[in-house]
């Protein structure tokens, strides 16, 4: 049905706060003044629109199309003067500004919902301690020394205060020291995802370097198996392919050192955050495309890299040639080592 189902017989003015059937309304009504809807939820038709979170876009045959515009109004309100614009499943677009200021309705509001957690019951004891772990101060670095939780030192203070009130604003202290730690500690998490990935890719275009690289090889190669008269009248071909692998041995060795840069990072972070984010970012990559597959076999080879962190030769300490045949072909090898200078 176009509204909710309401008893026979009747008077929708009872459930709806609209000026369809209140024309002394000049603005919204009281919450609740209305008969709640079948499941017990008032104020769903008229009185205030919902403006909802999502921005406006057009949907075609079940696609996003189009760009981004306002944002979405649901619903009515009470300046609806019939039934149509009642409608819970109609929406319209509004701009979020109006000649150049925040645009302003009195009909129209939100609707705030409070969630919770459902867990079993004999899963409270080990969430309350995981939640105890991710909102504790910690560090990605495994050297800095441990930080002071503060929120041990609001606890014994609690423990030393008789007035409630004080034991009140105490708690909220905790609880915004723990908001506090969770935040540092994701974006920590955050910032070493991003470094694994930009290790990955690294990795990935090095190989791809060495591939484009060997195809200019191979051409050089082939030129100089010309007669002396042939070469002679390419050598500008030549001279430019020797310059592009000039260009490519360059980048690969500022990739390279960029490389060492995140390995010698990682070798002083804690390894078990570390550990967690490689499982992360290998799961981001679990898929049959050969670009997956690809960074999958990077993302080992850098997992081999840094487990092989031992006292006096850190990660960062391995040489070019060490890493290049961590992830090139062996047969690759030899051709490139004619025009690379390899450390």
């Amino acid at each position: 049905t176009r509204l909710h189902p309401a008893p026979d017989h009747a008077d929708m003015g009872e459930y709806i706060i609209a000026s369809q059937f209140d024309a002394t309304l000049n603005g919204p009504a009281a919450i609740g003044s209305r008969k709640g809807n079948p499941l017990d939820l008032h104020d769903m038709l008229g009185n205030s629109a919902e403006m909802v979170q999502t921005p406006f876009q057009l949907v075609a045959a079940g696609q996003l199309v189009g760009n981004q515009g306002g944002f979405v109004i649901k619903g009515g309100s009470w300046r609806a003067a019939d039934l149509a614009n009642l409608h819970p499943g109609r929406r319209i677009e509004a701009d979020y500004f109006v000649d150049g200021a925040a645009q302003k309705r009195d009909d129209l509001g939100f609707r705030v919902s409070l969630g919770s957690i459902l867990s079993p019951r004999d899963r409270h004891a080990s969430l309350k301690d995981e939640w105890e772990k991710r909102t504790a101060p910690r560090s990605a670095m495994a050297a800095t020394l441990p930080q002071q939780d503060v929120r041990v030192l609001i606890r014994e203070v609690v423990r030393e205060v008789e007035s409630p009130a004080l034991k009140q604003r105490l708690a909220e202290a905790e609880e915004v020291a723990s908001l506090y730690h969770a935040q540092v500690n994701a974006g920590e998490d955050r910032m070493m995802h991003e470094l694994l990935l930009g290790a990955a890719f690294s990795l990935e275009t090095i190989a791809n370097y060495a591939a484009r690289c060997y195809q200019l090889i191979r051409l050089m190669d082939a030129y100089a198996a010309l007669a002396p008269a042939e070469r002679k009248s390419e050598e500008a071909k030549v001279d430019k392919m020797r310059k592009d692998i000039q260009g490519v041995v360059a980048g690969v060795q500022g990739v390279l050192h960029y490389y060492r840069e995140m390995l010698r990072t990682m070798s002083e972070m804690d390894s078990d955050r570390l550990g967690r984010q490689f499982a992360a970012v290998s799961m981001q990559f679990d898929h049959p495309d050969s670009f997956s597959r690809n960074l999958t076999k990077r993302l080992k080879v850098l997992r081999g890299h840094v487990d092989a962190k031992t006292p006096g030769n850190p990660p960062h300490a391995r040489d070019d040639l060490e890493i290049l045949r961590d992830i090139l072909p062996d047969w690759l090898m030899p051709s490139l080592k004619k025009y690379w200078t390899i450390r």
